[in-house]
């Protein structure tokens, strides 16, 4: 490695330390999917530069599939950067060589200290570690109630942190777009917190210690069908049930998102929601649906579907962008995930601006994704998936969802909705 990369590579490691202080998710080895994504919603609605999860999971080094060290483009060094308040990546690392000085030369005194010396304190330092921890062991209890209902939904954890040291102890809701769902101190005098959720979610609520999630619970805020929103500069517009579906197709108009409080001349997403306790485990399962993007909303024409299923193991989906974007793709499946930035994914490029039906079929730890019954994409993982909870489509301006279909590991339809009738 030359010189001047190691010097990129350091101020990578700077930059992503950054931002796992900035975000207070605790150490990045220990985040989910969740985290991931959440992330890749905050830089754009920062910044306006999409960066995926894929993307964003190679260049925190938690992509198992690269052991290289990761050195990406420049536009996304700067995205980085200014998600930090900086100007650009050169602002950033002009500040980063302020703040970090070269090295002073060290004490002469300090030399003298023989090899053996430095053994030794370091054994001392060492057992002292080893003597308090089973002297005063850190012990502490974490428990939810009531993890399960419609929204407006309010779930109450139990905890016992008195033998943890320190004050700061946090716990994070696991919400994306209400800033009260993010970090909250966690007094040590208190024994419940309390915590309402007005929107369906699978949410993934985490006791974090150390910048290190310890521990964690999921709440299944049911929706009753399909709930809808629209995603615009980190803010949530929630879109009345009713106004969904319209000729027979679940979908949401300009006008209804002008209502919802939308500037419908910039850009923003649109999401659909079903959470539910569907019977349906990784074992083998299928969903199906048909879809349409109304038009090329974005400036730079690369409008996107995105699938998210939400699971009591993992997490499983797909990104796929209209033809001649595939940078902008992924697929991902348990433990398994490909990015379309760093792997040729050319068949999830689609034309999107007609009505395609997509499959997405699971069997035997293997992923495959189907477009017009044609196989465009599979991808084998090890990690179990489980019970699916939340099926989660959202779309680069406006999309246009009809005919639902989810199966389970017998092949039988357990849910349908056509929108007919509503």
């Amino acid at each position: 490695m030359s010189g001047q990369m190691e010097h990129e590579v350091r101020h990578l490691d700077q930059c992503i330390r950054e931002i796992e202080n900035k975000v207070q998710w605790g150490r990045k080895e220990e985040w989910t999917n969740y985290h991931f994504t959440r992330l890749s919603d905050d830089i754009f609605q920062s910044t306006s530069v999409r960066l995926s999860v894929s993307s964003i999971r190679r260049l925190l080094g938690q992509d198992k599939s690269y052991k290289e060290k990761f050195n990406p483009q420049i536009e996304t060094k700067n995205a980085l950067a200014k998600y930090l308040g900086f100007e650009s990546w050169s602002a950033f690392k002009e500040k980063f060589n302020k703040t970090n000085p070269s090295k002073t030369k060290i004490s002469r005194r300090i030399i003298i200290l023989s090899g053996g010396t430095l053994v030794i304190i370091a054994f001392i330092i060492w057992m002292g570690t080893i003597f308090y921890n089973r002297i005063f062991p850190e012990e502490y209890y974490f428990s939810g109630r009531n993890l399960s209902g419609y929204h407006p939904h309010t779930a109450a954890f139990h905890y016992d942190i008195s033998g943890l040291h320190g004050d700061e102890i946090y716990i994070d809701f696991g919400e994306l777009y209400n800033p009260t769902g993010k970090l909250e101190l966690l007094p040590k005098t208190e024994n419940i917190v309390t915590h309402t959720y007005f929107n369906s979610y699978y949410y993934n609520v985490l006791l974090i210690y150390k910048n290190k999630p310890i521990a964690h619970e999921k709440v299944l805020v049911l929706s009753d069908g399909w709930d809808g929103g629209v995603i615009q500069n980190n803010e949530y517009y929630l879109i009345d049930k009713a106004l969904l579906i319209n000729d027979s197709s679940m979908n949401i108009s300009a006008s209804e998102a002008a209502i919802a409080g939308v500037d419908t001349t910039r850009d923003f997403e649109i999401e659909y929601k079903n959470v539910a306790d569907f019977d349906i485990t990784d074992s083998k399962f299928s969903v199906s649906f048909d879809v349409l993007l109304r038009r090329r909303f974005n400036q730079n024409n690369c409008s996107f579907l995105e699938m998210l299923l939400l699971a009591t193991e993992s997490d499983a989906g797909f990104k796929l962008a209209n033809t001649g974007c595939s940078s902008m793709t992924s697929f991902f499946a348990g433990d398994s995930v490909r990015n379309g930035r760093y792997d040729e994914l050319q068949s999830l490029a689609y034309n999107l601006m007609k009505w395609n039906t997509i499959r997405f079929d699971v069997s035997d730890n293997t992923a495959k994704l189907y477009v017009n019954e044609t196989l465009i994409y599979k991808l084998g993982y090890t990690q179990s998936l489980g019970s699916i909870k939340c099926i989660h489509l959202k779309f680069s301006g406006y999309g246009i969802v009809d005919n639902v279909e989810f199966r389970n590991n017998q092949n039988t339809v357990v849910y349908n909705e056509t929108f007919d009738n509503k």
